[in-house]
């Protein structure tokens, strides 16, 4: 993961092992590849990169469920003039794209999908390649493009807007405001350990959250909605004084 470093001993948390089968020696004959997480079975394959993608997500989401004092949410997160905004969402609702057009507005990653929070509730870099998907109604619905985002902010950063929208072709963004205590619930719905650690997950959100404007509402193109999002940061006063 961003940040992530050996460490010295052979002591580990858990242990992923993937087994590569050689190409078959007669015609007919089907070699699969295994992933195994610890001792158990987690997929077995005849396509490589299906076993590598699912490597990947295993990874990720052991990561987020174990990391000492951080809170993963499924979200993307950008900097806007050392503010945070945060989208928490599930996967395929226009997230990333949202992110991407944020990006070309102007705004550093902090993170595409996951935005780690410290216990007081700040925004930490958790970079990677943008894993873009065309939006439904495009030219060419549901492809993927990897992109390395040209800004990446450096340091952790304040919760100033939290913005629970889905993509819909054709619609207008008009979000209405959410309270403090809604838009903490609907963050949490989307907060990796919350299971594991629910006072950790509940106090980081609660920190995080607090004096920020929570928007919610359905979006179409993403750069009108970056547009207008940084234009309603640009006109909020700071965090401390709407707290």
């Amino acid at each position: 993961p961003p940040s992530g470093s050996l460490i010295p001993n052979n002591q580990v948390d858990n242990l992923f092992s993937v087994y590569l089968a050689d190409p078959p020696k007669r015609q007919g004959l089907k070699n699969y590849h295994l992933l195994y997480s610890g001792f158990e079975l987690a997929l077995r394959s005849q396509d490589q990169d299906q076993v590598l993608a699912r490597l990947t997500s295993e990874l990720d989401q052991f990561v987020a469920c174990h990391a000492a004092n951080r809170v993963f949410v499924h979200a993307g997160a950008v900097a806007w003039k050392g503010n945070a905004i945060l989208m928490p969402g599930r996967s395929r609702y226009g997230k990333t794209t949202l992110v991407s057009a944020l990006l070309d507005a102007g705004a550093s990653l902090l993170s595409d999908e996951y935005a780690v929070l410290d216990r007081h509730g700040r925004v930490h870099p958790y970079p990677r390649l943008l894993g873009v998907r065309s939006e439904p109604g495009s030219a060419s619905p549901g492809s993927h493009l990897a992109i390395r985002p040209r800004r990446i902010a450096q340091h952790p950063l304040p919760v100033s807007m939290v913005v629970v929208t889905r993509y819909r072709c054709g619609a207008l963004w008009k979000p209405k405001s959410m309270a403090n205590g809604r838009a903490v619930l609907e963050t949490l719905a989307h907060t990796i350990p919350t299971r594991e650690r629910p006072e950790a997950a509940l106090q980081a959100l609660s920190a995080g959250l607090k004096g920020a404007l929570a928007l919610r509402g359905t979006r179409g193109e993403a750069a009108d909605t970056a547009r207008s999002l940084l234009d309603t940061l640009d006109q909020l006063p700071s965090k401390s004084e709407r707290s």
